[in-house]
């Protein structure tokens, strides 16, 4: 029994001292005692490559290079101590969960904390580190006990105690049922000596800088029973007789060393003569990195004069970028200098921020890669079927969690199906217990407000379609549905979950998936699938294990499993051997690095900053260490540690050393170097950082960006573009073009991409051919249609050409409200005409009963649609009802008091309409049809001259500005009184003239006000705010026929009359208009029509929205995402509206009338 102490510096040839041993033992004697190689875990399978590639060894069974918990199984294998089932980290906190519930009453600072699953990590957390350093439950409640009288560590004793109760809990928990396997080194170190693996062993332990309580105890055994143990250190021969202090670099493996020494002097080891691996390291063939090596551990070191060559820092843009410049690097290396990309590594502090970019950028650029990292497999489809599919039944078939099931594919309906079906759900607010109920869904999806039977019958077959889909996802929840409410053992919940993933033949789906990615060649999400399915059926396992019999509603039991799909990680192994390692450098090994590239020196990260833990802080944790109890270290001692991983990190690589930081994050915050940088500086003077943005500037970096792949095409696109604007076009970038333009692989790519260099927003007119095709003859539009292309041709012409269209929802927005208010006061007028009743003469009794029975039609058309399952419709349509009400009071009033009649409702003009069309010829081939239905048009009764007007219903306060008509964005009301004026006199067969065109509004206006109002001024303020805006004729005869009388401002129209019988020339005076001056307008709004079709006949449908006092469409619109409007572009850029105020406006009408401006 004999140590042997192998003492060198990083790169002194430590490992391959090992291995050469190892290698001659078996080549020497093949069939002699045990030979154990043990390293970290994840240095295991390098080490075992180097061994199996040794010439002459063609297979060997004496050697196993063990990590300890690989040794420990191996023993255990031998003796026995895994009969029980093992625990995961989950189950342990399944069952600390239940420890604190059930203790709660006997805590003192966790009670309230029981049910939080994050709190029971870190219990978890704390108690693994506990068992990693031997402290067991009653060390921390002596301790606890004994500061009971010491005010001033009263939460510490609390803590403790608290600890002690879950700790203690959570062994009898598992005592004879489970196997922690924290506690396996604890375990092992007993076992050990039953075992004849290490007995006479000779043992070699390399990799290490420090050891755990309970891995001290495995080499104690490993001292007594081996032949030999040779134990491998980074640290210098000289450092090892000093007394060292805790600032330097070899603190960590001094101290290491030093209780080795203590422990062989324990077990009566003998400590044999140290192997010290002096001199020049064999690792570093270059000069520059041996001397980084040399001055890494001395402060200020010895400066090195000139260029460093093998040594690169590089401050990049950002995270993206500095991957990227690694990646063209790496491509440089092994075209350049023949290198493997297994003699290339990426290291990072910590892995998070880059994994992800790494794997995108990698791939883009060829590289292959193997990340050292167990992932997180909370995006798989098995494990978002299992979640969602509970938090269906737990939230009464929500509707995003229902299609977030449906959507994993694991349900046997295709994505088509989903889609059918999910369009209904959202068209009809299907969700919670529509989805349960025993009757069929017969929701149409369509508002249909006028009862049309045909309508609801070619319905009939999709509503059947929709029902057998729906029956299929209710047959799937049928193991589940039964757990909704109440509570239920963990045991029966969690079989149903296994009942619910077998009906889906889950297991045979994962199967054919990892099938399929085998053949695609993606080996590694073929691992995926089949050890998420195993961990998913374990975790299933382990709550019937840990909580089988306690009793749970469905929504406890789903807290309880998201916590454990979130724990879930799949540890996958490298699918090939010539690939490039990413790691961080405290896990990951890789021996034979030529060139590292070392990502994130950034302050903060490199050396990371740590924060206190949770439960115990940095000023009690170095208490307890004083008290002897031996705990994992505080933050500023591992901060102390940070400087040996710096160390580790610079000096992995034996020819070419990167080194690179981000200068802003991904929000664009400025992120600063490391201090590691400084010290780097110091030692080489003339080192010159390069810097490098997201694309070249100069020559020689051009070159260095240029490498095969995507990347340095899009680089020479954006060349292209720049070229373009009348840039040089160097050589290199012609050479560059060429190339790929004459590689079969690469041309394709090209040329499609060279397409963006004439991208614009601003879409090109369509070609003869295209309106040939997408327009007949004459061009049919409605008048809104023509208000939507002129406030953008882009946005008319993505609705109304190509009927691009936003998912049907059902909502009473101000659309459908609309659409209610017309119909009710449209059933409303033919009402009266059926029951010969005049609005004129109608009491308030008759008013109401029709009113009732005109809403009660329109409440169960409206259940139909599924609207009114919702409180908030419910209440709208209360509001519908209260605002019904106040307007047809309103109109009542014009009716008694003026001498217009009500004379037709909802009046299309079309072709078989009650008016005729309106055509417009725009040019010699294409005419414009226009279509339309007016609401109200009313006519004079009684004898003289004959009147009309029209009334167009709004639920807002919509006002009629010139400024809009003059630029065709409101053209509708005028349109509607053209199509009046051409139609009406052939109806009436006498001459009929405009009085006017009005909006009204059918909502009950809200008032503002400084102070209290009288009910008599509310009453009289609501009511200005409720009359009809619009145009209106200057005519004493007209205007008093509509019931305007008196002096002063009118409560009905927008007009007012002087004390001398004269208009007022008020606000409104604008919209009073003479006989010429209306004639005009009309006249102005067929040529603006005109105007309009013209271009959308000559197929103008660019995004050109107006501009008018900062008011545009954009921000109203649904097609942004598709027009990719940006006035920064070329060519692409506002309709800027000359803004001019109404009295201009009506003077450019009426003298030019033949369209306004452009």
């Amino acid at each position: 029994m004999s140590v042997t102490f192998i003492l060198g510096r990083a790169g002194s040839g430590k490992t391959h001292f090992c291995l050469e041993e190892i290698k001659e033992e078996l080549l020497q004697n093949p069939e002699g005692p045990p030979l154990i190689f043990l390293v970290p875990e994840q240095a295991t399978f390098q080490l075992e490559r180097e061994l199996i590639n040794t010439p002459g060894l063609d297979c060997f069974a004496r050697v196993q290079v063990l990590s300890f918990r690989r040794l420990a199984f191996r023993i255990f294998q031998q003796t026995g101590g895994m009969v029980r089932p093992h625990i995961s980290e989950m189950g342990k906190r399944m069952l600390i969960r239940s420890v604190l519930a059930k203790e709660a009453k006997n805590l003192k600072l966790f009670s309230h904390l029981s049910g939080d699953f994050g709190f029971c990590d870190t219990v978890a957390s704390s108690i693994s580190e506990f068992k990693m350093y031997g402290l067991a439950a009653e060390e921390l409640e002596c301790e606890a006990a004994a500061l009971v009288d010491n005010v001033a560590k009263k939460l510490l004793a609390d803590k403790l105690h608290d600890m002690a109760i879950a700790y203690q809990g959570l062994e009898t928990a598992l005592d004879g049922r489970y196997t922690d396997p924290d506690d396996y080194m604890r375990w092992v170190a007993e076992k050990m000596p039953e075992s004849d693996l290490i007995q006479g062993a000779k043992v070699w332990v390399d990799g290490f800088s420090g050891f755990t309580v309970h891995e001290y105890a495995v080499l104690a055994q490993l001292f007594s029973s081996a032949a030999v143990v040779k134990m491998a250190l980074c640290l210098p021969h000289w450092a090892a007789a000093d007394k060292l202090s805790e600032h330097d670099i070899f603190y960590p493996t001094w101290r290491t060393y030093q209780q080795l020494l203590a422990l062989s002097a324990e077990t009566g080891a003998a400590v044999e003569k140290t192997v010290k691996l002096e001199g020049k390291p064999p690792r570093f063939n270059n000069p520059w990195l041996q001397h980084l090596e040399a001055q890494l551990s001395c402060w200020p070191g010895e400066q090195k004069e000139g260029q460093p060559q093998g040594i690169r820092v590089t401050g990049a843009a950002n995270r993206r970028t500095e991957i990227e410049t690694a990646a063209r690097q790496m491509i440089a290396l092994a075209r350049d200098r023949d290198w493997r990309w297994r003699e290339m590594s990426v290291m990072c502090r910590g892995l998070e921020p880059y994994a992800d970019l790494v794997r995108t950028i990698f791939k883009d650029y060829g590289i292959p890669f193997f990340i050292d990292k167990s992932q997180g497999v909370a995006h798989h489809p098995l494990v978002e079927l299992l979640r969602s599919s509970m938090e269906t039944v737990a939230s009464n078939w929500r509707h995003e969690v229902v299609f977030r099931c449906l959507k994993t594919d694991l349900l046997p309906l295709d994505r088509e199906e989903v889609d059918r079906l999910e369009n209904y759900c959202l068209a009809c607010g299907i969700e919670g217990s529509l989805w349960t109920m025993e009757h069929r869904w017969q929701y149409i999806a369509e508002l249909d407000l006028e009862n049309n039977v045909a309508a609801v019958k070619s319905q009939e077959d999709y509503l059947a379609d929709i029902n057998e889909l729906r029956d299929k996802v209710r047959a799937c929840f049928q193991p589940l549905a039964q757990f909704s409410s109440g509570r239920h053992k963990v045991r029966e919940i969690s079989r149903a979950c296994w009942q619910y993933l077998d009906l889906l033949a889950v297991a045979e789906n994962m199967a054919v998936w990892r099938d399929e990615d085998e053949r695609q060649g993606d080996l590694t999400r073929a691992q995926e699938h089949v050890q998420v399915w195993d961990q998913v059926i374990e975790l299933l396992d382990q709550m019937v294990e840990c909580l089988g019999e306690e009793e749970l509603t469905l929504r406890e039991y789903l807290t309880i499993l998201e916590a454990g799909l979130e724990q879930l990680k799949v540890g996958l192994i490298p699918p090939g051997l010539d690939q490039v390692l990413v790691g961080s450098i405290d896990r990951s090994r890789n021996p034979n690095v030529k060139a590292l590239f070392f990502l994130g020196a950034n302050d903060g990260i490199f050396p990371r900053q740590f924060s206190e833990e949770q439960i115990f802080g940095d000023e009690e944790r170095e208490y307890l260490q004083a008290e002897g109890l031996e705990i994992a270290l505080s933050s500023r001692m591992k901060l102390l540690e940070e400087q040996y991983f710096i160390y580790i990190g610079m000096t992995r690589a034996s020819q070419y050393l990167s080194i690179s930081y981000a200068l802003a994050d991904e929000e664009g915050k400025e992120m600063r170097p490391s201090a590691i940088l400084h010290t780097i500086k110091n030692i080489f003077p003339q080192l010159e950082i390069d810097y490098c943005g997201m694309e070249p500037e100069g020559e020689c970096q051009t070159r260095e960006y240029l490498v095969p792949g995507p990347g340095s095409i899009i680089l020479l696109i954006n060349k292209l573009r720049q070229v373009k604007e009348g840039a040089e076009f160097p050589l290199v970038w012609q050479n560059l073009f060429n190339f790929y333009l004459n590689r079969n692989s690469t041309r394709d790519l090209l040329l499609s991409l060279l397409g963006s260099l004439s991208f614009s927003p601003s879409q090109k007119n369509l070609s003869d051919d295209s309106i040939n095709q997408l327009y007949s003859n004459p061009i049919k539009v409605s008048v809104s249609r023509l208000e939507q292309y002129a406030r953008c041709p882009f946005s008319y012409f993505a609705e109304h050409v190509l009927k691009l269209r936003e998912r049907r929802q059902l909502t009473l927005d101000a659309l459908n409200l609309g659409k209610i208010y017309h119909q009710i006061l449209s059933e409303f007028v033919l009402n009266l005409e059926q029951e010969q009743l005049l609005w004129k003469t109608l009491d308030a009794v008759k008013k109401k009963e029709l009113a009732d029975r005109v809403l009660a039609q329109i409440h169960r058309n409206l259940e139909r649609t599924g609207l009114l399952k919702d409180a908030k419709n419910r209440y709208l349509l209360k509001q519908v009802r209260e605002n019904i009400y106040y307007a047809l009071d309103i109109l009542t009033e014009h009716a008694q008091r003026g001498e217009f009649v009500t004379r037709w409702v909802e009046t299309s003009f079309d072709r078989g309409g009650q008016l005729q069309p309106l055509e417009v010829q725009v040019n010699e081939k294409w005419s414009l049809m226009l279509r339309g239905r007016v609401d109200r048009i009313d006519l004079t009764d009684g004898g003289g001259k004959k009147y009309l007007r029209i009334v167009d219903y709004k639920t807002n306060d919509t006002r009629f500005h010139w400024w809009q008509f003059y630029y065709g964005l409101q053209l509708q009301l005028l349109t509607y009184l053209w199509a009046a004026v051409d139609s009406i006199p052939a109806l009436v067969a006498e001459e009929v003239a405009a009085a006017g065109a009005f909006y009204f509004p059918v909502s009950r206006p809200l008032v503002a006000s400084n102070g209290p109002l009288t009910e008599e001024a509310a009453h009289r303020q609501v009511k200005l705010k409720s009359k009809m805006q619009g145009v209106l004729l200057r005519d004493h005869e007209a205007v008093s026929r509509m019931g305007v009388d008196g002096v002063g401002y009118s409560d009905l129209l927008p007009v007012q009359i002087k004390k001398d019988g004269d208009f007022g020339g008020g606000r409104n005076s604008s919209n009073l208009l003479t006989n010429e001056q209306l004639s005009q307008v009309l006249k102005f709004t067929e040529s603006k029509i005109r105007q309009l079709g013209k271009k959308i006949a000559a197929g103008e449908i660019r995004a050109y929205p107006y501009w008018h006092k900062k008011d545009t469409p954009c921000g109203r619109c649904g097609y942004k995402p598709i027009c990719w409007f940006d006035s920064s572009f070329s060519g692409c850029g506002y309709n800027f509206l000359r803004p001019m105020n109404d009295q201009q406006l009506l003077e450019n009408i009426c003298q030019y009338g033949e369209g306004g401006e452009e």
